[in-house]
């Protein structure tokens, strides 16, 4: 994908982002590294998402370096009514979801890239960027 023809919003998968990752790896500056096999970065890719969700299932807080920061959050149940029906209570179940902070220099990089901002101006005068409420 060049820099002149951004593609926001545009979902990438998994199988695209471990190309991505094969890319910015066969410019690395060790050699163990530019020979690892698509196979192998896959597997590592695997072995991190599966080590980010162990941590987080044990409780714990994630912070990877110039990436976020991962947490868990505990929702408790709550008793709400609809519009449609008030005198419906629903009970919404407690939970625990998933909270990720983007890091200081995360956020930077991507609020200064000018081709990014561009790119969301154009499609925001065409209309095609959700306004908020």
């Amino acid at each position: 994908m060049s820099k002149e023809n951004l593609a926001i919003g545009e979902l990438l998968t998994n199988s695209e982002f471990v190309d991505l990752l094969m890319e910015k790896l066969a410019t690395a500056s060790r050699e163990e590294l530019r020979t690892l096999t698509k196979t192998a970065a896959k597997e590592a890719y695997d072995l991190v998402v599966e080590a980010l969700l162990a941590a987080l299932l044990n409780g714990k807080k994630v912070r990877v370096k110039d990436l976020g920061t991962f947490t868990t959050k505990y929702r408790p149940s709550r008793t709400y009514r609809t519009p449609q029906d008030p005198k419906a209570s629903v009970v919404s179940p407690e939970t625990v979801t998933l909270h990720f902070t983007a890091s200081t220099t995360f956020k930077r990089v991507v609020q200064e890239n000018k081709a990014l901002v561009e790119a969301h101006a154009k499609l925001d005068k065409k209309g095609k960027v959700a306004k908020k409420k």
